[in-house]
């Protein structure tokens, strides 16, 4: 942290410290619709329910569920009964970020222009909607961590040997946030292991006499994963804990990345990753430092982004530092300019192929205005993120509605946050109907939960045929916009 105060105590004697401010007030202008966006995606609908269960004294992974890591929940929790909490601490770890990569990017770069320009580009695309900035997901908060350490190690001019173990933290949290960061941890100790070999004829005589740095890196990641994991040793969940957030993933990442055999699209990204890191490390003392640092990162980013191979907008925010740097790299290096453009356009196209960035960019900040200005009404308003967000607040007012004693209701939809805007707390492990129908398993687990609890409601909003199988006891009572109300029988 001192040596983010001393870089900034020197830019304030900049003149450049304007364009930074001038880059932070777009990007919190850019992101303040974000703060009065309805509840209407689907991920934030689940963390915002889990936020709400914890803060009520659920146990994460045994009494509610997702296949995360912990810290995201956690920070849900905060403030459990609204959205505008994380939306405001995703908007503050945002701005934070945008500051961090400037500050690592006058490292980089002595040209003025492209330190602007790589900034300017990094935050307009992390303030809008175009690959889902304006969301409050893991990726949003992880950038924050992962750039942090990596100016911490690479940008800072603090020698003090401590910083690798706070590194390593900051990328340990990173990791509690989401797991795909070990990929970050991974270009971090590697960018380091070529920059120390530069000076050395002997990677053998490189390892040993740097293994104490690598040391303190891997130390400080694992400090927070051996934290939580006492706490989930403590109330007897750890295993719970372990394969929600981090076994499971295996099983989700095979799913997209089947080819011939199961995993075999990662195999041909990992080949992909190792040859490009060896072209890298036979070049690494003909180019520069600064190239090192950002052609690792950006491998290792792009492996993360397409690492589940899902078209989630948000998997290419990891990819969206290294992608920046390397545009301001290409203004400030001539002689490598069109090597870096045609770099840069290469990567743009390929991820182009796989992922469909949000195509309503303007239409957002329109929907905004005209909903503020009083000339759309709320209806239109929420109906513009999805059609279904508008019935999903009026089943939420439904559930509010109902006496204390028949306020036991379980939802089969895939809206999870209609337990979060009505403040109740799942029966079940689970919250979304995707969790169950294609599982047999936690198929059985619900049945056993409804035949335990005897919820007064089943609010159906998912045609799977699964659930028709848990309604003997139950009568169709009401229906609300296309979802179904089912009441217990007497």
């Amino acid at each position: 942290m001192r040596s983010l105060l001393i870089s900034l105590a020197r830019l304030e004697k900049d003149r450049q410290i304007w364009i930074l401010i001038g880059i932070c007030i777009v990007f919190i202008l850019l992101r303040i619709p974000s703060l009065i966006e309805p509840e209407w995606y689907g991920d934030e609908g689940i963390y915002r329910t889990l936020g709400f269960a914890i803060s009520q004294g659920s146990l994460l992974y045994r009494d509610v569920w997702d296949n995360k890591p912990p810290l995201l929940y956690l920070v849900y929790a905060i403030w459990p009964y609204s959205l505008f909490v994380p939306k405001f601490l995703s908007l503050a770890a945002g701005l934070l970020s945008v500051i961090v990569f400037y500050l690592f990017s006058s490292r980089l770069f002595a040209s003025h222009i492209s330190r602007a320009i790589s900034t300017s580009f990094f935050a307009l695309i992390f303030a809008t909607p175009y690959i889902e900035g304006t969301i409050a997901n893991a990726e949003n908060f992880m950038l924050l961590p992962v750039i942090t350490a990596f100016f911490l190690v690479l940008g800072s001019k603090n020698s003090s040997k401590t910083r690798y173990v706070y590194a390593g933290f900051l990328l340990g949290i990173a990791f509690l946030l989401k797991s795909v960061a070990v990929f970050d941890f991974a270009a971090l100790v590697f960018i380091l292991f070529l920059i120390f070999s530069t000076k050395s004829d002997s990677i053998t005589t490189t390892l040993h006499e740097r293994k104490g740095t690598f040391l303190k890196i891997l130390f400080g990641f694992l400090v927070p994963f051996i934290g939580v994991s006492f706490f989930f040793l403590s109330v007897g969940a750890f295993p719970e804990f372990l394969q929600s957030a981090y076994i499971q993933n295996v099983e989700y990442v095979e799913f997209g990345n089947h080819f011939i055999i199961p995993q075999g699209l990662i195999l041909i990204k990992t080949m992909g990753l190792i040859g490009a890191l060896v072209v890298i490390f036979i070049l690494r003392k003909k180019i520069s430092r600064e190239a090192i640092i950002i052609y690792v990162w950006l491998a290792f980013s792009l492996y993360s982004a397409l690492f589940s191979h899902r078209p989630y907008n948000h998997y290419l925010l990891v990819l969206l530092p290294s992608f920046s740097l390397l545009l301001g790299y290409a203004l400030s290096n001539r002689k490598t300019f069109f090597f870096n453009i045609g770099l840069l356009y290469a990567i743009w196209y390929f991820i182009m192929t796989i992922f469909i960035p949000y195509e309503k960019n303007r239409a957002y900040y329109k929907n905004y205005l005209e909903y503020v200005s009083g000339q759309k009404d709320t209806n239109s308003y929420q109906a513009f993120f999805d059609g279904n967000t508008p019935r999903d607040y009026k089943l939420a007012n439904f559930i509010r509605s109902l006496d204390k004693t028949d306020r036991s209701v379980f939802l089969w939809s895939d809206s999870a946050q209609i337990y979060a805007l009505a403040n109740h707390v799942p029966p079940g492990r689970f919250v979304t109907a995707y969790h169950i129908w294609p599982f047999p398993e936690r198929i059985v687990e619900t049945k056993r939960m409804i035949d335990t609890k005897k919820p007064e409601y089943i609010i159906v909003t998912s045609e799977k045929e699964e659930i028709f199988e848990m309604l003997d006891f139950y009568e169709q009572k009401y229906t609300i916009d296309n979802a179904t109300l089912y009441e217990r029988k007497p």
